[in-house]
């Protein structure tokens, strides 16, 4: 018997590899308003999930009451609070649906007129109370923690025309400002509240937001550079990551790419931060580099199906056939199509390499998974001629030519067939 020397053509698998945050999203358009309907501004929206620990984001409503949530696992149950001075607090649970825009009203009674009197910043409870830029400054709190933000500003401007150097009334009107738009004008309280008062996370805040919305990058990224380094680890990765989701949706995919790395290094534990870097970098055929990324999100979830298709990619072109063969299999028990084929693909790699022995079981895994499979048929054949199982061979030609009697390798599988007669 003459070994069979003939070659099986390449087989390409297009993987579709999705970023977590932007491939099926859900987005709520929410509004909050008191018990007559009129639009609550500046209520802090926290969202959280219990089915994803590591989730939080944090929004506040605009003037109209306004806020938008995108999220990114939209078959997840997100937990909501709602929290403004003045206010009862509230939460409340929601599911969202993928591809679809949600919008919902939420409302908030207001607390008693107890709660809504004492919003004086404690910190200045103790300084004279004829403090003429002290009593203007917490009328403007007090003010603004109920949303009336006309108020508030007039109250915050009259402080600082008193006392300039008040770094907390800068603080405060800069956040006023935000709400109402003036982002320049917020920036700009916000530098000073800063000169006054170093490190203050409100003020770094506001001034990474305000010039955000201005469009001006260098600073925003000073100022997102700063508040990164002023804010713990976990909430500047949470940020990071956000702000790499909305660079990857913009098209920016070297600035998420960025984004990605700086949250996975800050906070190891943000699955979703290592699984994009792998994901952008294999993307680029950058597969070495994805590779430490690709272990990093495996290692929080092993059967991740999304991961295993990246590391599939990455391990093939890095030729790391012992993690493929285990990757391979994987992703055949967390993704029976993929799995099939995948399997199918690595089994001719070995073949290839004249490693039948090791190319048999896959393809006989992948024809359990898919018995209609054509290709497994024709290769798995090949491998049973290379053995001497001529009765077995020829199944499996005749299989293949049942379900693919127009493939390229059908002629092949027919002379076979007479050859093995």
């Amino acid at each position: 018997m003459h070994r069979l020397v003939r070659s099986v053509a390449a087989l390409t698998l297009i993987l579709l590899t999705t970023l977590p945050a932007w491939g099926a999203t859900a987005r709520l358009r929410g509004t909050v308003v008191d018990g007559q309907g009129t639009p609550i501004p500046g209520v802090k929206i926290t969202v959280t999930s219990n089915d994803m620990p590591t989730f939080r984001e944090v929004l506040t409503s605009d003037k109209k009451g306004k806020f938008l949530l995108v999220v990114q696992s939209p078959q997840f149950l997100y937990q909501m609070q709602f929290d403004k001075p003045g206010y009862q607090s509230f939460k409340q649970d929601m599911q969202l649906r993928a591809t679809e825009m949600l919008r919902e009203e939420f409302p908030m009674d207001r607390a008693s007129a107890e709660a809504v009197e004492a919003v004086a910043d404690p910190a200045l409870a103790a300084i004279e109370v004829g403090n003429e830029a002290i009593n203007a400054y917490n009328k403007g709190v007090a003010a603004q923690r109920a949303g009336d933000l006309s108020t508030a500003r007039t109250k915050l401007e009259q402080a600082l025309a008193v006392q300039e150097d008040l770094a907390v009334a800068h603080i405060a009107l800069s956040q006023v400002l935000l709400d109402q738009g003036e982002y320049a004008t917020a920036a700009r309280h916000a530098e000073r509240g800063l000169e006054l008062q170093a490190g203050s996370l409100d003020a770094l805040q506001v001034r990474y937001d305000a010039y955000r919305a201005l469009g001006e990058e260098e600073k925003a990224e000073a100022a997102s550079a700063a508040l990164t380094q002023a804010q713990d680890a976990a909430a500047a990765a949470f940020r990071l990551y956000n702000e790499g989701g909305e660079a990857f949706a913009a098209g920016d995919k070297d600035t998420a790419l960025a984004k990605f790395q700086q949250a996975a290094e800050l906070d190891p534990t943000i699955f979703d931060a290592h699984h994009a870097t792998a994901t952008l970098l294999a993307a680029r055929g950058e597969y070495a580099a994805a590779k430490p990324a690709v272990e990093a999100a495996l290692a929080l979830r092993p059967n991740e199906v999304r991961t295993l298709r990246v590391a599939y990619d990455t391990y093939r072109e890095l030729g790391r056939d012992e993690e493929l063969r285990d990757i391979a299999t994987r992703l055949a028990e967390a993704d029976p199509e993929f799995g099939a084929i995948g399997l199918l693909q690595q089994g001719n790699r070995l073949f290839q390499a004249g490693n039948s022995a090791e190319a048999k079981p896959l393809m006989e895994q992948a024809l359990a998974l898919d018995p209609d499979l054509a290709k497994a048929h024709y290769l798995l054949g090949l491998v049973l001629v290379n053995e001497g199982d001529n009765a077995g061979a020829k199944a499996h030609f005749q299989k293949f030519l049942a379900l693919a009697p127009d493939d390229p390798d059908a002629a092949s599988a027919q002379g076979m067939m007479e050859y093995l007669d």
